[in-house]
């Protein structure tokens, strides 16, 4: 939400506000699940920090304190009225649901969207964003190669001779409820109204135009290599739908499909592919998330290995062989 103080409470300016949010339990009293305490200002600020996971079902009430400090509301007895009491004007104040990262922590809130009299607003159906924007949602990291794994602490054992690699990273997080939506994957490419959701077997085709060159690149076998090296991790804390339509926690370990080899040879890969692009996707599906639940937070690296052109990639297309339960009625 925006919030700016009012003008008339300008001798006030130094009290600090309080946004909390409480989760009534099974007596119907409140209990305070997140908090947070912010100066405002005399300017429209935007505030977004008040993070809180949400069950379904569950009754939750957020509430605004214009001064944490010098003012009684009910509940707060510690706290003393000041007269006149300082204000606050709102705006935009809404709810939204984010991912986890993997360590556990919010994912990023989303841009706010500012509507005018037509009420004219983006759709989730309209054109994809600029490669720009998909690059974007990457950032640039570099991690130790060890004997053990990937990112083990091996450099104590090796020091500057344990080599390292670096490599562009996202997450993103697969939501059926947002699929069913319209929010996520809005084309059908889904098949919604069913459950049981299981990988099967999943590719990587890099869209772009010389995603992948071999100008400056000494080894001559690069003119023979039309992929670029991916790691795509799937967490082990997710969920899957049942016969009800309920989500169960599906705890298990993380899983990875380590410098597996994404498709580079300048193909956009259509549904139903044609006879070609299945040819060329064929060897490079891989079967390491076979049976775990399509549902849950991935983290997807591109390697940066000799020949990568970052600024080239237009477009990550995640091909997925999944299976699938249906409802029967009698």
């Amino acid at each position: 939400m925006y919030v700016k103080q009012d003008a008339a409470a300008a001798a006030y300016s130094g009290y600090t506000a309080l946004l909390e949010v409480e989760h009534q339990l099974e007596d119907g009293s409140f209990e305070l699940v997140a908090s947070h305490a912010f100066t405002p200002s005399a300017t429209w600020a935007r505030e977004e920090t008040a993070a809180f996971p949400a069950y379904e079902g569950d009754i939750y009430r957020v509430r605004l304190y214009p001064a944490h400090n010098g003012v009684a509301y009910p509940g707060h007895s510690e706290l003393t009225l000041t007269n006149p009491a300082p204000a606050l004007f709102v705006a935009a104040a809404s709810v939204e649901s984010v991912g986890q990262e993997l360590d556990g922590t919010p994912g990023s809130v989303g841009l706010w969207q500012r509507t005018d009299a037509s009420r004219n607003g983006l759709d989730p159906r309209c054109a994809e964003a600029a490669p720009q924007g998909m690059r974007k949602n990457f950032r640039y990291k570099c991690d130790y190669i060890c004997r053990d794994g990937i990112g083990k602490d091996c450099p104590a054992d090796g020091g500057d001779a344990v080599p390292v690699n670096c490599f562009y990273e996202a997450n993103f997080y697969v939501d059926l409820e947002q699929i069913e939506a319209g929010k996520l994957i809005p084309s059908g490419q889904l098949a919604i109204g069913n459950f049981n959701f299981r990988h099967n077997q999943v590719g990587i085709n890099l869209v772009g135009t010389n995603v992948k060159t071999c100008e400056g690149v000494s080894n001559a076998s690069c003119f023979g290599n039309g992929f670029v090296e991916y790691t795509l991790l799937h967490s082990g804390a997710t969920k899957i739908r049942n016969y009800t339509g309920d989500a169960l926690p599906a705890k298990m370990d993380n899983a990875y499909i380590e410098h597996g080899k994404g498709l580079a040879t300048e193909r956009l890969i259509t549904n139903p592919p044609s006879s070609a692009d299945e040819q060329q996707l064929s060897n490079y599906m891989k079967k390491e998330f076979k049976g775990r639940p399509l549902q849950g937070l991935y983290t997807i690296r591109v390697w940066d290995t000799p020949g990568l052109r970052w600024e080239n990639l237009e477009d990550i297309q995640l091909v997925w062989k999944y299976h699938y339960w249906s409802r029967f009625q009698k």
